[in-house]
């Protein structure tokens, strides 16, 4: 719903603020009133295009501004967001046009926009009806939709997309397989090759991890013993007294000035802590140095994976996922080029039962359309005597389409086409087409 209508500048419109309120609206006045001048507006917010006749006498640049509140269902949010454009706040869409001497822009929710994307959506705003301007009547999608929305078809309708949208995603997968280039023998080694060689390596993401820190310790191990050798050595009490036992001669004094003296308790007490970390300390030295093993035999096979790790980087990708990537796109190339008849075979007949399946929705598609095309023609009928045309006279027919289509349009069991006679026009899929007939005024 417009909710918001701003001009400025516009032929022959200094400023107008108009905030239409909900319900049936009738604008009147004299001619040069300027009632064209706001059809004109919303024409512009709607995309049209515009130059600069539209510009008022001695300014430089006009603008449009309105605001549509759209409800959660509108198709208009999805177009934003296709389109990258931010959602709408509070369900209202701003739509803006600045028309200039050198330049126009449009923008949509403050976001510039192009001129098409404009249009799209103002195509799911407004429809405007003048003397030979009705844009949703004369949409095959739209005319399609009246007749569906009149007989209730939406569970069907969607039941029959479903059925052809996996018929053709077989097609299409059996069409690009049949047409794939055959591979050969040697294709097939090479593809053999790099999957077993990746896999005969067997390497885990757990030992990948770790496999540089493990080849580092192995073959620094004399080194590393030989520093945690100097370190116990520097804790540990020898002719000369160690760090660890001038920290406890030291810990000894504290203890003695603290028993003279509390105040010096509390910052004294961390001597303590220290202490104890200490020993921590040169207990973990003790065990690190038990645990380091120079076995020479464990660094040559740390040497050699770390080695046939680097030989598969430099072939199959600088990292390790990289060589996991390849061995999966070669593993699931070469299923396919080695099951490629039995493949073909699947998909054939997946498409014989989807196609059955869609036959099938298309069928009972059409029987619900040739049901309701006849009354939705009485309806209007109806309505048109109510608002005075007598002699209002309006048919719906319904034939063969010519192919198939997402909305219903094919051959054997694909759903039917609606052609019209009267004022309602329409086209595929399955939709009203404009007939011969006649719809005359009543008196």
């Amino acid at each position: 719903m417009l909710t918001l209508l701003k001009i400025k500048n516009l032929a022959l419109v200094d400023q107008l603020l108009w905030e239409p309120s909900s319900g049936f609206i009738c604008i009147t006045g004299e001619t040069g009133a300027g009632k064209s001048v706001i059809i004109g507006a919303i024409r512009l917010a709607l995309g049209e295009r515009a130059d600069k006749t539209l510009i008022r006498s001695g300014e430089q640049q006009c603008s449009v501004e309105a605001v549509f509140h759209l409800p959660e269902s509108s198709p208009v949010h999805a177009i934003l967001n296709e389109h990258g454009v931010p959602p709408c706040e509070d369900g209202n869409l701003i739509i803006k046009r600045l028309i200039s001497s050198t330049a126009n822009r449009q923008f949509l929710n403050d976001s510039p926009c192009t001129l098409n994307l404009l249009r799209e959506a103002g195509a799911c705003l407004v429809d405007m009806h003048g003397p030979s301007d009705h844009r949703s009547l004369v949409s095959q999608e739209r005319q399609l939709s009246l007749l569906d929305a009149f007989g209730e078809h939406a569970p069907l309708m969607h039941a029959y997309s479903d059925a052809w949208r996996q018929w053709q995603d077989a097609r299409r997968a059996y069409d690009d397989l049949e047409h794939a280039e055959a591979a050969t023998a040697r294709e097939i080694e090479l593809l053999r090759h790099q999957v077993d060689e990746i896999d005969s390596a067997a390497f885990t993401p757990e030992e990948v991890l770790t496999l540089e820190e493990r080849w580092q310790r192995a073959r620094n191990g004399t080194r590393l013993r030989e520093q945690v050798s100097k370190m116990l050595s520097m804790l540990e009490e020898t002719d000369v007294p160690g760090l660890g036992t001038q920290l406890r001669e030291l810990t000894r004094a504290a203890h003695e000035l603290e028993r003279m003296d509390a105040s010096t308790a509390a910052w004294l007490a961390p001597l303590a802590e220290v202490n104890l970390e200490l020993k921590e300390i040169e207990g973990r030295l003790a065990d690190y140095s038990a645990e380091l093993d120079c076995d020479p035999r464990e660094l040559f096979q740390l040497e050699e994976r770390i080695n046939l790790l680097e030989s598969l980087k430099m072939k199959y990708g600088p990292s390790f996922e990289d060589v996991c990537s390849r061995r999966e796109e070669a593993a699931g190339r070469l299923d396919r080029m080695e099951h490629r008849t039995e493949r073909l075979e699947e998909l054939r007949a997946s498409i014989a039962v989807l196609r059955k399946q869609m036959d099938t929705a298309g069928q009972a598609l059409t029987k619900a359309r040739q049901d309701s095309a006849p009354r939705l023609a009485a309806s209007i009928v109806r309505h048109s005597r109510e608002l005075g045309f007598r002699q209002a006279v309006f048919e719906v027919s319904l034939s063969p389409p010519s192919g198939t289509g997402l909305t219903g349009n094919g051959n054997g069991g694909i759903p039917v086409w609606p052609q019209s006679r009267g004022t309602l026009q329409a086209s595929p899929p399955d939709c009203l087409q404009r007939g011969t007939g006649a719809h005359h005024a009543g008196d």
